[in-house]
């Protein structure tokens, strides 16, 4: 233990080391959610309305507002549910626990579900109905699954035979690990063997990159390094965190550009191909 582990879990609103640290992460990062919503409606819209024409730069289509509460209510949803299971108010039985397991696992797949979900609507070739549910469909199945990881990572934690929580962070870091695979994927294959718009590469690239400080973060806050706690504090939160969700608002309004026919840059091979055009 530190100094970084002491600021972590300063002000504690629970027993089991939920600060007031990581309820300002998480409330960092609603605000600026629900601030980028509030942005678009009340700002950009009416610019838009009143024919300035600098303003499709910010703004964002209707649905991409929707997703964005989406991710407010649901990072909400998720530190309420922590606070509440964690805290010393709470009976420590095993149905209570057993409960939180399920409900946070649950919280987590729903929290999946929307990261990935996105992922596969950009990889998508029209952003219709049919490409939403199949975004959704898919998103869901990867969102139950990093549910059952949280859950089994979970479980270890509560009911581990003899304090050993080493197969369970050994699940985590495996699933962690397979989204960073997936994620170097879909950043960085070549447009021209998977066509797929410039928002799902430049979404994919951000969590390219904070995937593997996040894995080097929960190992050594795992094995009890301070310096875990001090990366935390540092990059997740001042880089990552905060930086979260204007990668999200420049995502969307990267898409949101794409299908108003504006900034729409061509692959390699379209250029190619429409240069050849017009010199024919």
């Amino acid at each position: 233990m530190g100094p970084c582990h002491d600021a972590v879990g300063a002000g504690r609103f629970s027993s089991q080391g939920i600060g007031l640290f990581t309820f300002m992460l998480g409330g960092v990062q609603i605000l600026a959610f629900i601030g980028v919503v509030a942005w678009q409606l009340m700002y950009v819209r009416r610019r838009a309305m009143h024919g300035d024409v600098r303003s499709h730069k910010w703004l964002l289509l209707p649905a991409y507002n929707c997703f964005l509460i989406a991710l407010a209510v649901a990072l909400l949803l998720t530190g309420a549910l922590n606070i509440f299971f964690a805290s010393s108010a709470i009976p420590a039985s095993n149905s209570v626990r057993l409960l939180g397991v399920l409900v946070l696992s649950l919280a987590q797949a729903l929290w999946h579900t929307l990261l990935e979900g996105l992922a596969l609507f950009l990889c998508a070739e029209g952003s219709g109905v049919r490409s939403l549910k199949r975004a959704v469909v898919l998103g869901g199945c990867l969102g139950l699954f990093f549910g059952g990881v949280q859950a089994v990572w979970m479980t270890a934690s509560q009911w581990a035979p003899n304090g050993n929580l080493e197969w369970g962070f050994a699940v985590l870091l495996a699933a962690e690990v397979l989204l960073e695979i997936g994620y170097l994927i879909l950043g960085f294959t070549p447009t021209y063997l998977w066509p797929r718009r410039a928002a799902a590469v430049y979404y994919a690239r951000f969590w390219a990159l904070y995937r593997p400080f996040r894995i080097l973060t929960l190992s050594l806050m795992f094995y009890d390094y301070d310096a875990g706690y001090c990366l935390y504090m540092s990059l997740m939160f001042v880089l990552f965190g905060i930086a979260k969700p204007f990668v999200f608002f420049k995502t969307l309004s990267m898409d949101s550009q794409y299908w108003q026919g504006l900034g729409v840059v061509q692959p390699a091979a379209g250029r190619k191909q429409a240069a050849a055009a017009a010199a024919a």
